[in-house]
Protein backbone atom coordinates (compact mmCIF):
# COMPACT_ATOMS: atom_id res chain seq x y z
CA UNK A 1 0.00 0.00 0.00
CA UNK A 2 2.82 2.43 0.87
CA UNK A 3 5.08 1.65 -2.13
CA UNK A 4 2.45 2.31 -4.86
CA UNK A 5 1.65 5.60 -3.15
CA UNK A 6 5.30 6.70 -3.37
CA UNK A 7 5.45 5.76 -7.02
CA UNK A 8 2.32 7.74 -7.72
CA UNK A 9 3.76 10.82 -6.00
CA UNK A 10 6.94 10.47 -8.03
CA UNK A 11 4.99 10.32 -11.27
CA UNK A 12 3.01 13.44 -10.39
CA UNK A 13 6.18 15.35 -9.65
CA UNK A 14 7.72 14.24 -12.93
CA UNK A 15 4.72 15.19 -15.04
CA UNK A 16 4.31 18.62 -13.47
CA UNK A 17 5.53 21.62 -15.59
CA UNK A 18 8.81 23.12 -14.47
CA UNK A 19 9.26 26.88 -14.09
CA UNK A 20 12.78 26.73 -15.37
CA UNK A 21 13.65 26.66 -19.09
CA UNK A 22 14.95 23.37 -20.23
CA UNK A 23 18.61 23.19 -21.07
CA UNK A 24 19.54 22.75 -24.70
CA UNK A 25 19.80 19.10 -25.59
CA UNK A 26 23.34 18.01 -26.03
CA UNK A 27 23.90 15.12 -28.27
CA UNK A 28 27.17 14.26 -26.59
CA UNK A 29 25.52 13.49 -23.10
CA UNK A 30 26.03 9.74 -22.61
CA UNK A 31 23.48 9.34 -19.80
CA UNK A 32 20.65 10.97 -21.63
CA UNK A 33 18.33 11.69 -18.65
CA UNK A 34 16.38 14.73 -17.72
CA UNK A 35 16.95 16.80 -14.55
CA UNK A 36 13.26 16.98 -13.48
CA UNK A 37 13.10 13.21 -13.30
CA UNK A 38 16.04 13.04 -10.94
CA UNK A 39 14.75 15.82 -8.72
CA UNK A 40 11.28 14.27 -8.55
CA UNK A 41 12.61 10.88 -7.68
CA UNK A 42 14.76 12.28 -4.86
CA UNK A 43 11.88 14.32 -3.47
CA UNK A 44 9.44 11.38 -3.68
CA UNK A 45 11.76 9.01 -1.92
CA UNK A 46 12.40 11.54 0.89
CA UNK A 47 8.73 12.33 1.40
CA UNK A 48 7.79 8.65 1.25
CA UNK A 49 10.42 7.77 3.88
CA UNK A 50 9.14 10.41 6.26
CA UNK A 51 5.56 9.26 5.74
CA UNK A 52 6.55 5.62 6.29
CA UNK A 53 8.33 6.50 9.52
CA UNK A 54 5.29 8.39 10.80
CA UNK A 55 2.88 5.60 9.86
CA UNK A 56 5.10 2.96 11.55
CA UNK A 57 5.35 5.01 14.75
CA UNK A 58 1.58 5.55 14.88
CA UNK A 59 0.98 1.87 14.24
CA UNK A 60 3.28 0.88 17.13
CA UNK A 61 1.52 3.37 19.44
CA UNK A 62 -1.90 2.02 18.56
CA UNK A 63 -0.70 -1.55 19.08
CA UNK A 64 0.63 -0.72 22.55
CA UNK A 65 -2.58 1.07 23.42
CA UNK A 66 -4.70 -1.86 22.28
CA UNK A 67 -2.58 -4.47 24.08
CA UNK A 68 -2.40 -2.65 27.45
CA UNK A 69 -6.01 -3.37 28.51
CA UNK A 70 -5.53 -7.01 27.55
CA UNK A 71 -2.58 -7.31 29.94
CA UNK A 72 -4.50 -5.60 32.70
CA UNK A 73 -7.44 -7.94 32.15
CA UNK A 74 -5.12 -10.90 32.33
CA UNK A 75 -3.64 -9.68 35.61
CA UNK A 76 -7.13 -9.12 36.91
CA UNK A 77 -8.08 -12.69 36.07
CA UNK A 78 -4.99 -14.01 37.85
CA UNK A 79 -5.76 -11.95 40.96
CA UNK A 80 -9.38 -13.07 40.83
CA UNK A 81 -8.31 -16.71 40.63
CA UNK A 82 -5.93 -16.20 43.58
CA UNK A 83 -8.70 -14.65 45.66
CA UNK A 84 -11.01 -17.52 44.75
CA UNK A 85 -8.45 -20.11 45.90
CA UNK A 86 -7.88 -18.24 49.16
CA UNK A 87 -11.62 -18.03 49.66
CA UNK A 88 -11.95 -21.78 49.21
CA UNK A 89 -9.08 -22.35 51.68
CA UNK A 90 -10.89 -20.27 54.29
CA UNK A 91 -14.05 -22.28 53.76
CA UNK A 92 -12.18 -25.54 54.34
CA UNK A 93 -10.24 -24.48 57.45
CA UNK A 94 -13.12 -22.72 59.20
CA UNK A 95 -14.24 -24.82 62.23
CA UNK A 96 -17.92 -25.29 63.04
CA UNK A 97 -19.18 -23.77 66.28
CA UNK A 98 -20.95 -27.01 67.25
CA UNK A 99 -20.40 -30.69 66.64
CA UNK A 100 -22.53 -32.09 63.86
CA UNK A 101 -23.40 -35.73 63.47
CA UNK A 102 -21.86 -37.44 60.48
CA UNK A 103 -24.14 -39.74 58.50
CA UNK A 104 -24.17 -43.17 60.12
CA UNK A 105 -22.60 -45.77 57.83
CA UNK A 106 -24.91 -48.67 57.06
CA UNK A 107 -22.41 -51.27 58.28
CA UNK A 108 -22.02 -49.85 61.82
CA UNK A 109 -23.52 -52.02 64.55
CA UNK A 110 -24.79 -50.45 67.78
CA UNK A 111 -25.41 -52.10 71.12
CA UNK A 112 -29.04 -53.05 71.63
CA UNK A 113 -30.08 -51.76 75.06
CA UNK A 114 -32.88 -54.34 75.16
CA UNK A 115 -30.21 -57.03 75.60
CA UNK A 116 -28.95 -55.56 78.87
CA UNK A 117 -31.60 -57.24 81.02
CA UNK A 118 -30.42 -60.70 79.99
CA UNK A 119 -26.69 -60.00 79.68
CA UNK A 120 -25.88 -58.02 82.82
CA UNK A 121 -25.33 -59.40 86.32
CA UNK A 122 -24.39 -55.84 87.24
CA UNK A 123 -23.41 -52.58 85.56
CA UNK A 124 -20.46 -50.23 86.05
CA UNK A 125 -20.67 -46.78 84.41
CA UNK A 126 -17.44 -44.82 83.93
CA UNK A 127 -16.89 -41.30 82.64
CA UNK A 128 -15.63 -37.83 83.42
CA UNK A 129 -17.73 -35.23 85.19
CA UNK A 130 -20.54 -33.97 82.97
CA UNK A 131 -20.72 -37.06 80.74
CA UNK A 132 -24.28 -37.77 81.96
CA UNK A 133 -23.54 -40.91 84.00
CA UNK A 134 -26.37 -40.36 86.52
CA UNK A 135 -28.90 -39.71 83.75
CA UNK A 136 -27.81 -42.89 82.00
CA UNK A 137 -28.08 -44.91 85.25
CA UNK A 138 -31.63 -43.65 85.88
CA UNK A 139 -32.57 -44.45 82.28
CA UNK A 140 -31.26 -47.99 82.82
CA UNK A 141 -33.48 -48.37 85.91
CA UNK A 142 -36.48 -47.48 83.76
CA UNK A 143 -35.32 -49.95 81.11
CA UNK A 144 -34.83 -52.76 83.63
CA UNK A 145 -38.20 -52.23 85.34
CA UNK A 146 -40.40 -51.92 82.27
CA UNK A 147 -41.34 -55.59 82.61
CA UNK A 148 -40.67 -56.13 86.32
CA UNK A 149 -40.99 -53.60 89.17
CA UNK A 150 -38.15 -53.17 91.64
CA UNK A 151 -37.15 -51.61 94.92
CA UNK A 152 -34.65 -48.84 94.20
CA UNK A 153 -32.05 -47.25 96.49
CA UNK A 154 -29.18 -44.83 95.75
CA UNK A 155 -25.91 -44.52 97.70
CA UNK A 156 -24.31 -41.24 96.65
CA UNK A 157 -21.99 -39.10 98.83
CA UNK A 158 -22.53 -36.22 96.36
CA UNK A 159 -26.32 -36.48 96.38
CA UNK A 160 -26.67 -32.73 96.96
CA UNK A 161 -25.20 -32.27 93.47
CA UNK A 162 -27.45 -34.88 91.86
CA UNK A 163 -31.06 -33.67 92.12
CA UNK A 164 -32.18 -36.40 89.71
CA UNK A 165 -32.52 -38.94 92.53
CA UNK A 166 -35.11 -36.82 94.29
CA UNK A 167 -36.90 -35.88 91.08
CA UNK A 168 -37.43 -39.59 90.34
CA UNK A 169 -38.50 -40.39 93.90
CA UNK A 170 -35.44 -42.53 94.68
CA UNK A 171 -34.38 -42.79 98.32
CA UNK A 172 -30.73 -41.81 98.69
CA UNK A 173 -28.07 -42.03 101.41
CA UNK A 174 -25.24 -39.49 101.23
CA UNK A 175 -23.44 -40.10 104.55
CA UNK A 176 -20.33 -42.26 104.20
CA UNK A 177 -21.23 -43.97 107.47
CA UNK A 178 -24.75 -44.82 106.27
CA UNK A 179 -23.48 -45.93 102.85
CA UNK A 180 -20.96 -48.30 104.42
CA UNK A 181 -23.59 -49.67 106.78
CA UNK A 182 -26.10 -50.13 103.95
CA UNK A 183 -23.60 -52.13 101.91
CA UNK A 184 -23.14 -54.47 104.86
CA UNK A 185 -26.91 -54.82 105.14
CA UNK A 186 -27.04 -55.50 101.42
CA UNK A 187 -24.60 -58.35 101.88
CA UNK A 188 -26.80 -59.74 104.66
CA UNK A 189 -29.81 -59.53 102.35
CA UNK A 190 -27.88 -61.59 99.82
CA UNK A 191 -26.98 -64.13 102.49
CA UNK A 192 -30.62 -64.46 103.56
CA UNK A 193 -31.74 -65.10 99.99
CA UNK A 194 -29.07 -67.74 99.55
CA UNK A 195 -30.49 -69.72 102.44
CA UNK A 196 -32.21 -72.94 101.38
CA UNK A 197 -35.26 -72.08 103.45
CA UNK A 198 -35.78 -68.67 101.85
CA UNK A 199 -38.98 -68.29 99.85
CA UNK A 200 -38.66 -65.83 96.91
CA UNK A 201 -41.14 -62.94 96.92
CA UNK A 202 -42.69 -60.89 94.15
CA UNK A 203 -40.98 -57.73 95.44
CA UNK A 204 -37.48 -59.22 95.67
CA UNK A 205 -36.04 -57.39 92.65
CA UNK A 206 -33.71 -54.73 94.05
CA UNK A 207 -31.66 -52.11 92.16
CA UNK A 208 -28.87 -50.41 94.13
CA UNK A 209 -27.06 -47.37 92.68
CA UNK A 210 -23.56 -46.84 94.07
CA UNK A 211 -22.19 -43.49 92.93
CA UNK A 212 -18.66 -42.15 93.44
CA UNK A 213 -17.19 -45.56 94.25
CA UNK A 214 -13.66 -44.21 94.65
CA UNK A 215 -14.71 -41.50 97.09
CA UNK A 216 -16.56 -44.06 99.22
CA UNK A 217 -13.52 -46.31 99.45
CA UNK A 218 -11.32 -43.45 100.65
CA UNK A 219 -13.74 -42.64 103.48
CA UNK A 220 -14.89 -46.12 104.56
CA UNK A 221 -13.61 -47.51 107.84
CA UNK A 222 -13.07 -50.75 105.91
CA UNK A 223 -11.71 -49.93 102.42
CA UNK A 224 -11.83 -53.61 101.44
CA UNK A 225 -15.61 -53.64 101.79
CA UNK A 226 -16.18 -52.31 98.27
CA UNK A 227 -14.13 -55.08 96.68
CA UNK A 228 -16.03 -57.67 98.71
CA UNK A 229 -19.44 -56.25 97.81
CA UNK A 230 -18.63 -55.84 94.10
CA UNK A 231 -17.14 -59.32 93.94
CA UNK A 232 -20.15 -60.99 95.53
CA UNK A 233 -22.81 -59.01 93.71
CA UNK A 234 -21.00 -59.40 90.39
CA UNK A 235 -20.77 -63.14 90.91
CA UNK A 236 -24.12 -64.08 92.46
CA UNK A 237 -26.26 -60.99 93.00
CA UNK A 238 -28.37 -61.33 89.87
CA UNK A 239 -29.26 -64.91 90.76
CA UNK A 240 -31.03 -63.54 93.81
CA UNK A 241 -32.64 -60.51 92.14
CA UNK A 242 -29.99 -57.98 93.23
CA UNK A 243 -28.73 -55.59 90.55
CA UNK A 244 -25.86 -53.28 91.45
CA UNK A 245 -25.22 -50.24 89.20
CA UNK A 246 -21.95 -48.55 90.15
CA UNK A 247 -20.70 -45.19 88.88
CA UNK A 248 -17.20 -43.69 88.96
CA UNK A 249 -15.13 -41.12 87.07
CA UNK A 250 -12.24 -43.56 86.49
CA UNK A 251 -12.44 -47.02 84.93
CA UNK A 252 -9.14 -48.10 86.47
CA UNK A 253 -9.70 -51.18 88.64
CA UNK A 254 -7.27 -49.90 91.27
CA UNK A 255 -9.29 -46.70 91.68
CA UNK A 256 -12.32 -48.70 92.81
CA UNK A 257 -10.23 -51.20 94.76
CA UNK A 258 -11.27 -54.27 92.76
CA UNK A 259 -9.46 -56.79 90.63
CA UNK A 260 -9.63 -56.61 86.85
CA UNK A 261 -11.42 -59.98 86.88
CA UNK A 262 -14.13 -58.63 89.19
CA UNK A 263 -14.58 -55.52 87.07
CA UNK A 264 -14.83 -57.48 83.83
CA UNK A 265 -17.66 -59.59 85.25
CA UNK A 266 -19.85 -56.48 84.96
CA UNK A 267 -21.25 -54.88 81.85
CA UNK A 268 -19.24 -51.67 81.60
CA UNK A 269 -20.60 -48.51 80.01
CA UNK A 270 -17.92 -45.99 79.04
CA UNK A 271 -18.90 -42.37 78.48
CA UNK A 272 -17.18 -39.10 77.62
CA UNK A 273 -13.37 -39.02 77.82
CA UNK A 274 -13.29 -42.64 79.02
CA UNK A 275 -14.94 -43.79 75.79
CA UNK A 276 -12.49 -41.76 73.67
CA UNK A 277 -9.55 -43.19 75.61
CA UNK A 278 -10.87 -46.71 74.99
CA UNK A 279 -10.85 -46.35 71.19
CA UNK A 280 -7.27 -45.06 71.20
CA UNK A 281 -6.09 -48.26 72.87
CA UNK A 282 -8.47 -50.80 71.31
CA UNK A 283 -9.50 -49.71 67.82
CA UNK A 284 -7.57 -48.36 64.84
CA UNK A 285 -8.01 -44.68 64.07
CA UNK A 286 -9.33 -45.60 60.63
CA UNK A 287 -12.01 -47.82 62.18
CA UNK A 288 -15.44 -46.37 61.40
CA UNK A 289 -16.45 -46.94 65.01
CA UNK A 290 -13.58 -44.71 66.14
CA UNK A 291 -14.56 -42.00 63.67
CA UNK A 292 -18.16 -42.14 64.88
CA UNK A 293 -17.15 -41.89 68.57
CA UNK A 294 -14.95 -38.86 67.84
CA UNK A 295 -17.88 -37.09 66.18
CA UNK A 296 -20.20 -37.46 69.18
CA UNK A 297 -20.73 -34.80 71.82
CA UNK A 298 -21.64 -37.59 74.29
CA UNK A 299 -19.83 -40.76 73.15
CA UNK A 300 -20.81 -44.12 74.62
CA UNK A 301 -19.30 -47.63 74.46
CA UNK A 302 -20.56 -50.87 76.03
CA UNK A 303 -17.88 -53.42 76.94
CA UNK A 304 -16.73 -55.69 79.80
CA UNK A 305 -18.88 -58.80 80.11
CA UNK A 306 -20.20 -58.29 76.55
CA UNK A 307 -18.56 -57.83 73.17
CA UNK A 308 -17.36 -54.24 72.86
CA UNK A 309 -19.75 -52.11 70.83
CA UNK A 310 -20.58 -48.47 70.24
CA UNK A 311 -23.91 -47.27 71.58
CA UNK A 312 -26.05 -44.20 71.35
CA UNK A 313 -26.09 -42.41 74.68
CA UNK A 314 -29.66 -43.04 75.90
CA UNK A 315 -30.30 -39.55 77.34
CA UNK A 316 -27.79 -37.24 75.62
CA UNK A 317 -27.11 -38.93 72.28
CA UNK A 318 -29.13 -36.35 70.32
CA UNK A 319 -27.13 -33.37 71.57
CA UNK A 320 -24.66 -31.95 69.05
CA UNK A 321 -22.67 -29.85 71.52
CA UNK A 322 -21.20 -30.94 74.86
CA UNK A 323 -22.06 -28.91 77.93
CA UNK A 324 -20.88 -29.84 81.40
CA UNK A 325 -24.15 -28.34 82.66
CA UNK A 326 -27.31 -27.28 80.88
CA UNK A 327 -28.14 -30.22 78.61
CA UNK A 328 -31.13 -31.82 80.31
CA UNK A 329 -31.62 -35.59 79.94
CA UNK A 330 -33.97 -36.61 77.16
CA UNK A 331 -36.18 -39.68 77.23
CA UNK A 332 -35.63 -40.94 80.78
CA UNK A 333 -38.13 -43.73 81.24
CA UNK A 334 -40.33 -43.84 84.36
CA UNK A 335 -39.02 -46.26 86.98
CA UNK A 336 -41.55 -48.87 88.05
CA UNK A 337 -40.70 -48.67 91.76
CA UNK A 338 -41.85 -50.77 94.67
CA UNK A 339 -41.85 -49.68 98.33
CA UNK A 340 -38.55 -50.45 100.10
CA UNK A 341 -38.87 -53.48 102.35
CA UNK A 342 -35.16 -54.32 102.76
CA UNK A 343 -33.37 -53.32 105.99
CA UNK A 344 -32.16 -49.73 105.72
CA UNK A 345 -29.18 -48.10 107.39
CA UNK A 346 -31.28 -45.25 108.79
CA UNK A 347 -34.04 -47.51 110.12
CA UNK A 348 -34.72 -46.69 113.79
CA UNK A 349 -35.42 -50.35 114.51
CA UNK A 350 -31.83 -51.31 113.67
CA UNK A 351 -29.56 -51.79 116.68
CA UNK A 352 -27.16 -48.95 117.35
CA UNK A 353 -23.80 -50.26 118.46
CA UNK A 354 -21.83 -48.46 121.11
CA UNK A 355 -18.63 -46.77 119.97
CA UNK A 356 -16.54 -49.43 121.73
CA UNK A 357 -18.55 -52.22 120.12
CA UNK A 358 -18.01 -50.58 116.70
CA UNK A 359 -14.27 -50.49 117.45
CA UNK A 360 -14.28 -54.16 118.44
CA UNK A 361 -16.17 -55.06 115.26
CA UNK A 362 -13.51 -53.29 113.17
CA UNK A 363 -10.89 -55.37 114.97
CA UNK A 364 -12.71 -58.57 113.99
CA UNK A 365 -12.92 -57.43 110.36
CA UNK A 366 -9.23 -56.59 110.31
CA UNK A 367 -8.16 -59.84 111.96
CA UNK A 368 -10.33 -62.05 109.74
CA UNK A 369 -7.84 -63.13 107.11
CA UNK A 370 -9.60 -66.33 106.10
CA UNK A 371 -12.95 -68.05 106.48
CA UNK A 372 -11.60 -70.12 109.39
CA UNK A 373 -10.37 -67.18 111.51
CA UNK A 374 -11.74 -67.69 115.01
CA UNK A 375 -10.79 -66.09 118.29
CA UNK A 376 -11.27 -67.16 121.87
CA UNK A 377 -11.77 -64.66 124.66
CA UNK A 378 -8.11 -64.89 125.66
CA UNK A 379 -6.96 -64.20 122.07
CA UNK A 380 -9.06 -61.04 122.06
CA UNK A 381 -7.77 -59.95 125.45
CA UNK A 382 -4.15 -60.40 124.39
CA UNK A 383 -4.65 -58.23 121.27
CA UNK A 384 -6.09 -55.39 123.43
CA UNK A 385 -8.41 -54.04 120.66
CA UNK A 386 -9.72 -51.26 122.95
CA UNK A 387 -6.47 -50.17 124.54
CA UNK A 388 -4.66 -51.05 127.71
CA UNK A 389 -7.87 -51.96 129.65
CA UNK A 390 -9.33 -54.29 127.02
CA UNK A 391 -7.83 -57.36 128.69
CA UNK A 392 -10.31 -57.04 131.55
CA UNK A 393 -13.06 -59.63 131.14
CA UNK A 394 -15.71 -57.47 132.77
CA UNK A 395 -14.93 -54.71 130.24
CA UNK A 396 -14.66 -56.88 127.13
CA UNK A 397 -17.40 -59.46 127.58
CA UNK A 398 -20.38 -57.02 127.39
CA UNK A 399 -19.10 -55.70 124.05
CA UNK A 400 -18.72 -59.22 122.69
CA UNK A 401 -22.25 -60.02 123.79
CA UNK A 402 -23.51 -56.83 122.07
CA UNK A 403 -22.00 -57.95 118.76
CA UNK A 404 -23.41 -61.45 119.16
CA UNK A 405 -26.89 -60.18 120.02
CA UNK A 406 -26.93 -57.95 116.94
CA UNK A 407 -25.75 -60.78 114.68
CA UNK A 408 -22.37 -59.27 113.80
CA UNK A 409 -20.31 -62.11 115.28
CA UNK A 410 -21.22 -65.57 116.53
CA UNK A 411 -19.77 -68.19 118.88
CA UNK A 412 -19.27 -71.83 118.00
CA UNK A 413 -19.30 -74.99 120.10
CA UNK A 414 -15.66 -74.41 121.05
CA UNK A 415 -16.56 -71.00 122.43
CA UNK A 416 -14.62 -69.20 119.73
CA UNK A 417 -15.94 -66.09 118.00
CA UNK A 418 -15.94 -65.25 114.30
CA UNK A 419 -17.68 -62.86 111.91
CA UNK A 420 -21.13 -63.73 110.64
CA UNK A 421 -20.60 -64.30 106.93
CA UNK A 422 -21.42 -66.89 104.29
CA UNK A 423 -18.24 -66.34 102.30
Amino acid sequence: MIIPTLVLIGEVLISAPTPFPTAPEKSDNPLKFEVPLVIGSIFGVGFGGALLTSVTAESNRLEQTCNKPAKEDKNLEVRSEELGVRSKELEVTELPTTNTHSPIPDNLEFYDWDDLEDEAVGVLIFGNSGSAKTSLACWLAGQLTKNKPAQVLALDPHANRNPLWGELGIKVFSSFELIERQLKLLEKTLDERRDDDYQPKDDDFLIIFGDELGANIDCFSDPSLMDKILRRLGGEGRKYDLMFIGLNYSSNADDINVSAKTKDNYVQILTGATARSFIENKWKQTDQRSEWIKAQAYPCIVTGAVTSAIAKHPTHGDYQQFKKKGNSPIGIKPINQLPLTIPLADDDTLPELSLEAEQLLKWFEKKTKSLDSKFGIRNIQQSRPLGHKSHKTDKLQPLIDELVDNNFIEIDSEEKYHLVTSC
